[in-house]
């Protein structure tokens, strides 16, 4: 397909999306015509969506701290083996040159 083909017909489902979005959006006003219906609605998605941001913070709050200590036992627990290592080798390299 050509360009021109491709974009009118992007154009034109965009522009059905649109009036039929509108249409629903007008059916479901006049159906309830309850205005504190839908602030009701509103202010109860807001209430969720306040709670849900509240608890993502928690979990992230939560989740750094815990890789903080996490990290902090790994770099411990490197230390020791490393030390354990170097241990070895110097006994190692000490027995070498007694012999």
């Amino acid at each position: 397909m050509n360009l021109k083909a491709i974009s009118s017909l992007s154009i034109l489902v965009l522009l059905l999306g649109v009036s039929s979005s509108s249409y629903h959006l007008a059916f479901a006003l006049e159906n309830t015509n309850d205005q504190s219906i839908l602030k009701k609605d509103l202010q109860s998605i807001m209430n969720d969506y306040k709670a849900a941001v509240t608890k993502a913070k928690a979990d992230l709050l939560s989740s750094i701290a815990k890789a903080k200590a996490e990290l902090k036992l790994d770099i411990q627990k490197a230390k020791v083996e490393a030390k354990a290592a170097l241990i070895q080798l110097k006994a190692a390299v000490d027995k070498n040159n007694l012999s």
